[in-house]
């Protein structure tokens, strides 16, 4: 863990004080490394074979001397799908990808508390495991899930009313690849829909966009606009500071920024400053237009993000256009940390 509000710094004085960054190993006899961390009441770990939590001994302030492990199960967490936050629980698929559990915190306990919640319908699960899923909050609660045989799976979770309601969706189409969903504030409220990526027997692919029938209870797959797999079309990562300039602690924001996209003609990069107001936004350059297979035209889109100093560098990539974005690659030497 950093240094407490100085998100990279992991440094330590000669004599450590509280607010120093924190190294703490997990006592586990087997399967060690972490997954996935989680923020829930606490951190929640999840490891290859097993769920741990962390936090400070008796409600103290987190520090080197406070830094407690408590073990929660021995299930083990699937390295390829991420835990789902649901309301106040957290779901997770577990390291077979066979079943999804569910963790919350369980106050008689004072402990997070799992069960199987895919166990009532086990047959579903069958024969295959879970390699892609997300959680569609609005309209209805629903997580969704791409099977390793191509099928579309989906749960209706909604704890409150003890709802665990599991159906499949076959799609005409061809077989599902992934899936993703997207949120937006409308002027009545909020809304979430859910696409999927379709791989079609003709070796081609189609992104359609899963909406409820008002006449019947089941769903539609709808030709979706634009191409290829769904993802949000602003995105906002950390930027390396590539030339080490330092001003008081703060960090320069100047990094190389490098996109192969699909229809990405209006893509944008900029800067996000200290108090998150997104900067100047410059038009990405074309580097080439190479095609791959299966898949339509792409193009390479380079450009160098620079900013002032800032404590938090952040960078910006946008889409002006109406139509769908797909990000082939994202080369900027850190990873995406989040999108709207």
């Amino acid at each position: 863990m950093s240094v407490v509000g100085d998100l990279f710094n992991f440094g330590r004085h000669s004599i450590i004080q509280e607010d120093d960054a924190i190294d703490a190993t997990i006592p586990l006899t087997r399967g060690p490394r972490i997954l996935h961390l989680v923020q829930h009441k606490d951190i929640i770990a999840f490891c290859e074979n097993a769920e741990v939590v962390i936090k400070p001994q008796q409600g103290n302030a987190l520090t080197y001397k406070t830094i407690s492990t408590e073990f929660q199960s021995y299930m083990g967490t699937s390295a390829r799908n991420p835990p789902l936050v649901c309301g106040n629980a957290v779901l997770f698929v577990d390291a077979a990808g066979a079943s999804v559990r569910e963790f919350k915190y369980d106050y008689t306990l004072d402990a997070l508390a799992g069960k199987d919640i895919s166990v009532m319908n086990s047959e579903l699960l069958a024969g295959a495991s879970i390699v892609d899923w997300c959680y569609q909050m609005f309209p209805e609660s629903v997580v969704w899930c791409v099977l390793s045989d191509g099928r579309l799976a989906a749960l209706t979770y909604m704890p409150e009313q003890e709802v665990y309601a599991w159906h499949t969706h076959g799609l005409a189409t061809g077989r599902v690849a992934g899936v993703c969903c997207t949120e937006a504030i409308l002027d009545d409220g909020k809304t979430s829909e859910m696409f999927a990526l379709v791989e079609r027997a003709d070796g081609g692919r189609a992104l359609l966009a899963m909406r409820a029938e008002t006449d019947a209870a089941r769903f539609a797959d709808e030709p979706a606009q634009g191409v290829a797999h769904p993802v949000a079309c602003r995105f906002v990562g950390l930027v390396p500071d590539t030339e080490k300039g330092e001003l008081n602690g703060a960090i320069k924001r100047i990094v190389d920024v490098r996109v192969r996209v699909a229809h990405g003609e209006k893509l944008k990069a900029g800067s996000v400053n200290d108090v998150g107001d997104t900067e100047a936004m410059d038009a990405l350059a074309v580097e080439a237009t190479p095609r791959d297979a299966g898949l339509n035209a792409s193009r390479i889109l380079t450009a160098q993000v620079r900013g002032g100093y800032c404590r938090e560098p952040r960078v910006v990539l946008a889409d002006d256009s109406n139509g769908a974005l797909e990000i082939l690659s994202l080369t900027t030497g850190v990873d995406v940390q989040g999108r709207d």
